[in-house]
């Protein structure tokens, strides 16, 4: 099983956040800050990480299936989350530092 988590990029996850909220590709391009056919190219990539169909190509408009929205839910759930897990790690290397300079000090 692939780890998604360790490709998957945060401009993906703004773009399938956008597309939910907006209706067109050019509303999306806007909300997230990039070209049009960019948006395009990420949800593309994204729906190819997850083979999973989120936003199906129908022109310009967008029409997110019903698995979107309950992915946005997921990263927002994961996002709301990260910043414990994150201060967690820095705690780790932090300590893993501080060990490796004793252990260092102890044999030099």
């Amino acid at each position: 099983m692939t780890n998604f988590y360790a490709i998957m990029d945060i401009p993906l996850l703004e773009a399938i956040m956008a597309v939910v909220e907006s209706s067109t590709a050019i509303q999306t391009a806007e909300l997230v800050g990039v070209a049009q056919p960019v948006v395009s190219t990420q949800l593309a990539r994204l729906e190819g990480l997850l083979r999973l169909a989120l936003v199906p190509s129908t022109g310009n408009r967008l029409r997110p299936t019903s698995e979107a929205p309950a992915f946005r839910l997921d990263v927002e759930s994961a996002e709301h989350n990260r910043g414990p897990v994150v201060r967690a790690d820095s705690a780790l290397r932090r300590r893993a530092v501080l060990f490796q300079r004793q252990e260092a000090l102890a044999h030099g």
